[in-house]
């Protein structure tokens, strides 16, 4: 058996993992790839997710703030966070869920207009949620 190597096993070992959720979202703001840990995670199936907008675990109170984001990243060629941050999207029953997110713009030519977004979700460490005010 030929040892599995690059694209297909990294894509592999990506949508099995069950550790950090990784989904990504095209420039139109539908979800593309849902993997097991966002199965997990948020309580939505691979097939109840994909071809969803990223609405399906923004909460309400938020998704204004989102989408203006979001459209301003995609329309440049945003690379990018520069480190995990706190964050607290919905679980598919409503309840939020305190993550931390690391978000990475997909170009697919040097400098064009993003493709997608893919959101990488982990459960944080507890010292990523102290009060900020100490």
């Amino acid at each position: 058996m030929a040892e599995d190597h690059g694209t297909a096993a990294f894509a592999r070992a990506l949508a099995l993992d069950e550790r950090c959720a990784a989904i990504f979202v095209d420039a139109t703001g539908t979800i593309q790839s849902w993997n097991r840990a966002a199965e997990l995670i948020f309580g939505y199936a691979a097939d109840e997710a994909i071809g969803q907008k990223a609405d399906l675990i923004v909460p309400a109170e938020l998704r204004e703030h989102h989408w203006r984001g979001f459209h301003r990243a995609v329309a440049s060629s945003w690379p990018g966070s520069a480190a995990w941050g706190a964050i607290e999207p919905h679980h598919r029953y409503g309840r939020p869920i305190m993550l931390e997110v690391f978000l990475i713009g997909v170009c697919t030519a040097p400098a064009t207009p993003l493709a997608g977004i893919v959101s990488l979700f982990r459960t944080p460490a507890p010292a990523a949620w102290e009060d900020e005010s100490q």
